[in-house]
């Protein structure tokens, strides 16, 4: 029997600044760390620190202040770090959003969504991916504030408006995505106390099939297709559902359109934990690669902002693959690694990795064309320089014979040559 049913929804935002480099720091993202940046009150002394986390930390601290001293009731600062791995900040946008500042440089914004009437439960999964759809097609789709989305929007406006001298300008701007957001990923939670991990029943996996593949719901928003689609939840093969039981009586599955979480979710606080922590620090890196990949293109960067780009990024990829330990549970392990696989983000890493290292050896083969021409005017000067050197020494010499027009009109006729070798040596250079 399922108690209640809601959808989750993670919307990840850029602000347009690193506030820390991964690949040169001791700093790391623990409750330290968030009180230390969010607190102004305690001291920060430069012997402490290297040059370059000294000034990360003034700038975060800059940048949070700023944020806390313009906010707006309802929303607020939460004092307690909320153990996600990256985070530097959270807010309690509303009473059911929270916005979470990682240290990348990217905005989450958690949607816990209400509770969604199931009047039929033998297909819960209709009710459910039709609000979803709503949702979906109100942030990615439709350019109006509506009232749904205003809170996330003045509070985007409001973290945009705090930050100086944006590094990513074009991805942290209302014109990248829609009105700034790219896309929002649903998580669909299942309340059933009932459930028991391994032996789920059979109508039920095939609503979880139906909600995972998603196909069966192209006409979900008509109501008249209802019965068609119930039809579809019945005959569809099930055989290609992969469930991964995270408890006795909670499972997980997900793909690419999204992540389903099933079963008793008020004694299962702990694997919740586990998978918020990874989910919000997997899609936080998966917008800044592809933020990565929109600035690049429309960014004139120079060479060395190129490879710190690429530094980072490598760097980056490296922890989040490698970022488990020898005592964590084999379920928290496999549902990481089915994240990191159905979200795709090794794909959108590699387009954004391909895209950096080719306009970095297109700006060193430039500068090395600029280099090349630089080299051969210098050499053409030098020869400018020489013949000017021994010019009076020939026509002293020319002058005294009797045949001095003739040698100058043969000399003439050589200096000529000899430009016109130059010009096409110079032609065939630049």
């Amino acid at each position: 029997m399922i108690r209640s049913a809601f959808l989750w929804h993670i919307t990840p935002t850029d602000l347009g600044v690193e506030f820390l480099d991964p690949t040169d720091t001791v700093l790391t993202t623990d409750a330290a760390l968030y009180q230390l940046v969010n607190d102004t009150s305690i001291p920060i002394s430069k012997q402490d620190y290297s040059l370059k986390d000294y000034a990360a930390l003034q700038r975060m601290r800059k940048f949070l202040h700023k944020v806390r001293t313009s906010l707006q009731a309802p929303a607020a600062f939460a004092e307690e770090f909320p153990n996600i791995n990256g985070c530097i900040a959270k807010y309690n946008v509303t009473e059911n959003i929270s916005c979470y500042i990682m240290v990348c440089g990217i905005a989450v914004f958690f949607d816990k969504g209400q509770p969604i009437p199931i009047e039929d439960e033998k297909y819960f999964s209709l009710p459910l991916f039709y609000e979803r759809q709503v949702y979906e097609n109100d942030y990615c789709c439709n350019p109006e504030t509506s009232s749904r989305k205003e809170p996330v929007y003045n509070f985007l406006q409001l973290l945009w408006s705090c930050v100086e001298n944006k590094e990513f300008a074009h991805s942290s701007s209302s014109k990248y995505g829609n009105n700034g957001i790219a896309y929002t990923l649903c998580i669909t939670m299942i309340d059933a106390p009932e459930l028991v991990s391994n032996d789920i029943d059979l109508q039920m996996k095939k609503n979880f099939r139906a909600l995972l593949e998603t196909s069966a719901f192209n006409n979900i928003l008509q109501k008249s297709h209802w019965e068609l689609i119930k039809k579809r939840i019945d005959d569809d093969d099930i055989s290609d559902l992969n469930i991964l039981e995270l408890s006795e009586n909670l499972i997980f599955a997900d793909n690419w359109s999204g992540v389903l979480i099933a079963g008793d979710l008020s004694s299962n606080e702990m694997c919740l934990r586990w998978f918020m922590d990874f989910e919000l620090f997997l899609q936080s890196h998966w917008l800044l690669f592809d933020a990565y990949a929109e600035n690049v293109v429309k960014t004139d960067f120079s060479p060395i902002e190129l490879q710190g780009i690429l530094n980072r990024v490598e760097v980056t990829k490296l922890i989040l693959d490698n970022d488990i330990s020898s005592n964590m549970e084999q379920c928290r392990h496999a549902m990481r690694r089915s994240l990191i696989v159905s979200s795709d983000i090794n794909t959108i890493y590699q387009k954004m990795h391909g895209m950096v290292t080719n306009k970095l050896k297109l700006k060193l083969m430039s500068e090395e064309k600029k280099k090349s021409r630089f080299s051969l005017l210098s050499d053409l000067s030098l020869l400018i320089i020489a013949v000017l050197q021994i010019y009076g020494v020939i026509e002293s010499f020319l002058t005294k014979t009797q045949y001095a027009a003739a040698d100058f009109l043969s000399m003439g006729i050589m200096l000529f040559i000899c430009v016109i070798c130059v010009w096409f040596m110079i032609k065939g250079k630049l």
